[in-house]
């Protein structure tokens, strides 16, 4: 058989379970959004001059590379995918190395550090990557700090959507998802531990950071949440890097602290005069490819998918997005942001006498996840635009539709098991296992019922991984304890049944597997209360073994069973009626009918691109069967 996609509804259970301590295993890494690289022949790392500069560069940024050889220093640039890279080189060898690398997309910026600035003044004119040239190492500091505070700006994520559709895209749905049970999950004083000693793993060479770290751990509580964001340390470096490339892991760590900053936000809020309408401005660059899709969806949605930062004060906007000017790969953006906080569903709040530094630059912070309307977008002068744009609400009734459904199938039992719910959903199935396994851990040993779901998670999980002999095992757990607490026909038994079977038919034993799923589809028919939902996913299950004995007419039959059912009961763009259509184009193909395998194929590719993360597997998947039908 060829590429299909198996499982069209996730992990069926309603779990009810205590309390979960978010314990995990850390390793080093790289937390921020930027790394510094150091290039210098002559550098010598115990020289007492050097370490002060390499600690001076640390209250900047925390990870700094050390090269003294060129080729050593391309290879590392080379690897390096998500983060931007401000390079220090020494005026000899920049000249040698900057012909290979000034065209490398994670290299930002450029600095020759060196004591002749004369003897070099010539040849750096060619590269518009070199910030400047220093002999002294904190003009190099302050110099690379304002690059890098602008830079951040210029990376906020940002999702566009097409004047076509007031659908917000599946990036928007899936993070939607995550803040509301971030918002709703019960952290207690072990979770800001967690994340401190996580923290002191990420910055353990980092004196300065450190200290703020235990300052932190002492003195959370005495400012404020607010306080702790504006400060130009971890607890904002981290964050907007994890949002920025939705680490999960890290915005897990740190949920307890998004919870507290969305919570004083909304305090704050809540004491605006509703019927007072604001103007603010946020200056910054943007890619160019990315502002040209915002200039051809005006009219449409737009959505900033971290705390947003913005200003009363146009000219201190300005003036940041002016800064943009210096980087050719970005067009300088003035947003003018109109605010009406009478239909406002996201909290803001003026930063005057919160925010860390005194001079907040009249700053309003949104919270996560504040989407605009694109309004007017008009040209100031060359690669400098202004775009208005007005806060509105997502009114989309398809997408809510698609979101309440979504929010249906992760429900059950706490938040943490909703987490660990979502984890499958995006394929975090490796933070999916450590969710549940915790839950085991602190779950009544006596509590068969919640035992034995967790089981069910896990083998789950684990057939996700390609752990089948796992997998079967905790399904086989999780079939034992049921049976000490259920009548032999009971719903309950479904998916258990139906999870057997998967993993038989991975391990190729197809007469198992069919005997499982057809003990699963008897099952819920003979429910009291029959679920169309699961009766589908049986018949799909079913047809998926049948496939594989080369009965592809029977097979069509139970596809076709399913889709009706999906059909009915979900919204027409859920991805378990794009899997489905999937699965009957590999029917097609395998017998021979390739104009229907292709329109199947196509069906399906067509839905699942608009509801599922963009790198989602299936994705892959499916596209690749449509153009061998092609």
């Amino acid at each position: 058989m060829g590429n299909t996609c198996s499982e069209p509804t996730p992990v069926r259970s309603n779990i009810t379970s205590k309390k979960l301590d978010n314990q995990t295993i850390s390793r080093t890494r790289i937390v921020e959004n930027f790394i510094i690289v150091w290039l210098d022949a002559n550098i010598n790392k115990s020289n007492n001059d050097i370490q002060n500069s390499l600690n001076q560069l640390q209250h900047t940024v925390n990870t700094i590379k050390i090269f003294t050889d060129i080729e050593s220093c391309v290879n590392f640039l080379h690897r390096i995918e998500h983060e931007k890279v401000f390079l220090i080189v020494s005026g000899s060898l920049g000249q040698q190395i900057l012909p290979s690398i000034q065209h490398n997309n994670q290299l930002d910026s450029v600095y020759i550090f060196c004591h002749d600035l004369t003897k070099h003044a010539t040849w750096v004119k060619q590269y518009k990557k070199i910030k400047g040239m220093f002999n002294g190492i904190e003009p190099l500091c302050e110099k690379l700090k304002s690059d890098i505070r602008q830079r951040d700006k210029d990376l906020t994520p940002v999702s566009i959507v097409s004047t076509k559709s007031n659908e917000l895209d599946q990036s928007f749905m899936y993070s939607q998802l995550l803040k509301d049970i971030l918002l709703r999950l019960p952290f207690n004083d072990q979770a800001k531990k967690d994340l401190v000693e996580f923290c002191r793993e990420q910055y353990s060479k980092n004196k300065y950071e450190l200290k703020i770290i235990d300052e932190f751990e002492r003195d959370y509580d005495r400012p404020s949440p607010i306080w702790w964001y504006t400060r130009e340390c971890f607890t904002y470096t981290m964050l907007n890097k994890a949002l920025r490339t939705q680490d999960i892991e890290i915005i897990i760590k740190m949920g307890f602290f998004v919870r507290d900053l969305h919570r004083q936000l909304e305090e704050l809020h809540s004491e605006i005069d509703k019927n007072i309408q604001l103007i603010v401005y946020r200056g910054q660059g943007m890619l160019n490819a990315e502002f040209e899709k915002m200039k051809a969806n005006q009219g449409g949605l737009l959505s900033f998918n971290n705390f947003l930062s913005t200003s009363t004060t146009r000219e201190v906007s300005l003036g940041f997005a002016r800064c943009a000017l210096n980087n050719q790969d970005l067009t300088a953006i003035l947003f003018q942001m109109n605010i009406d906080p009478s239909i406002s569903t996201t909290p803001f709040a003026c930063l005057d006498n919160l925010s860390y530094f005194s001079d907040s630059e009249k700053e309003i912070l949104f919270s996560m996840h504040t989407i605009f309307r694109i309004d007017e977008i008009k040209q100031l002068e060359e690669r400098l635009w202004e775009v208005h744009l007005k806060l509105t609400s997502d009114n989309d009734e398809q997408l809510a539709k698609v979101t309440e459904q979504m929010k249906t199938e992760i429900a059950g039992g706490t938040d943490w098991h909703a987490l660990g719910h979502l984890m499958t959903k995006i394929d975090r199935f490796d933070k999916a296992e450590e969710i549940y396994k915790t839950l085991l851990e602190t779950t009544d040993k006596k509590n068969s019922k919640d035992i034995a779901q967790l089981y069910h998670q896990l083998g789950y999980v684990n057939k996700q991984r390609d752990n089948l002999s796992d997998a079967l095992i905790y399904y086989k757990k999780s079939l034992e304890l049921k049976l000490t607490y259920l009548p032999k026909n009971d719903p309950g038994f479904s998916a258990t049944y139906s999870n057997i079977g998967s993993v038989l038919l991975e391990q190729r034993d197809l007469n198992g597997a069919l005997k499982y799923y057809q003990h699963a589809l008897q099952i819920d028919l003979h429910a009291s209360e029959p679920d169309q939902l699961e009766i589908a996913t049986d018949y799909n299950n079913i047809a998926q073994v049948l496939m594989d004995q080369r009965k592809h007419t029977d097979a069509l039959k139970n596809f076709q069973n399913a889709l009706n059912i999906f059909l009915e009961k979900l919204p027409p763009r859920h991805p378990s009626i794009g899997i489905l259509y999937n699965n009957i184009g590999d029917a097609y193909r395998v017998m021979g009918d390739r104009l229907n395998a292709h329109s199947s194929y196509k069906k399906s590719f067509e839905i699942l691109e608009k509801s599922l993360p963009p790198n989602h597997r299936t994705l892959t998947i499916v596209h690749d069967n449509m153009t061998s039908m092609s």
